[in-house]
């Protein structure tokens, strides 16, 4: 659920998911500055109110440097690791994946981290469910395949992630971009079925494509996003600086077999 504040009031809207599908609903509430405050609703709110202010001063971690997410729609990011290791860390699956429009022009600045500046950074995406799922490895691949297909035109790589590294290259054909992916530092097998977890946004949002729909056995943990990063984040006590590059582009000379039966070079 989500709300935005506008001249004529609050838009409100919610998102109820079903296995497959969603059911959008959302409504526009006036609120006319004539109208006073209620006493008795202000009472009722007051404890909530004390607990929000103390979440959002509470001193959650420290960061030795800036964790950073601008560029999370053309590459791997630091920010984009933390959040995808601390959400696969919490349920312990094999891969987890985050949508990077989330993340692309925001940071984590270096110092204390308050719970506010979490929720600043999951934005209208805090409150969206965290689903676990299941997929097999040839799925995976046709997921890896969605994230790059758009790489060429300049489109956006829809996905950070954990716990797999893979290999693209644009130069090849649509459908065979990814040159090789490794889960848990394993090759990838096709066969194989591996758990995952997601916030609600990758099934159900703009980046979700039709490879996503091939992820099994979903379930919500009835857990939101903000919670779940908040824990982690705590956890961790010390955020200290790290990059791993998990979606690597691959730079080569390949091309098709032209009708005179040249080849190019496959890279190696």
């Amino acid at each position: 659920m989500s709300s935005v504040q506008g001249k004529r009031g609050f838009f409100w809207n919610s998102r109820v998911l079903f296995p497959g599908r969603s059911i959008p609903n959302s409504a526009l509430l006036p609120v006319r500055t004539d109208v006073p405050p209620d006493p008795g609703f202000l009472k009722q709110i007051a404890p909530y109110q004390e607990e929000l202010h103390r979440l959002m001063e509470e001193e959650t971690a420290f960061s030795d440097s800036t964790l950073e997410g601008i560029g999370a729609t053309q590459r791997s990011t630091n920010l984009g690791n933390l959040l995808c290791d601390i959400l696969r860390e919490g349920y312990g699956t094999d891969i987890s994946l985050l949508d990077s429009d989330l993340l692309e022009g925001k940071n984590l600045p270096m110092g204390v981290v308050r719970g506010k500046d979490l929720l600043r950074l999951l934005d209208s995406r805090s409150n969206q469910q965290i689903l676990t799922g299941q997929v097999s490895g040839e799925a995976f691949l046709d997921i890896l395949e969605e994230s790059v297909a758009g790489t060429m035109e300049g489109r956006p790589l829809l996905i950070q992630a954990a716990g797999v590294v893979f290999e693209y290259d644009t130069a090849r054909p649509s459908g065979r971009r990814i040159v090789r992916a490794w889960v848990r530092g394993s090759a990838l097998e096709r066969q194989r079925i591996y758990s995952l977890v997601t916030p609600s946004s990758l099934l159900s949002g703009k980046t979700a494509g039709s490879a996503f729909s091939r992820i099994a056995n979903v379930k919500c943990t009835n857990r939101d996003f903000f919670s779940v990063i908040l824990e982690g984040v705590r956890k961790k006590e010390k955020i200290s600086w790290r990059y791993e590059e998990r979606a690597v582009r691959i730079i080569s000379d390949f091309r098709e077999k032209t009708s005179q039966g040249k080849t190019g070079k496959e890279p190696k």
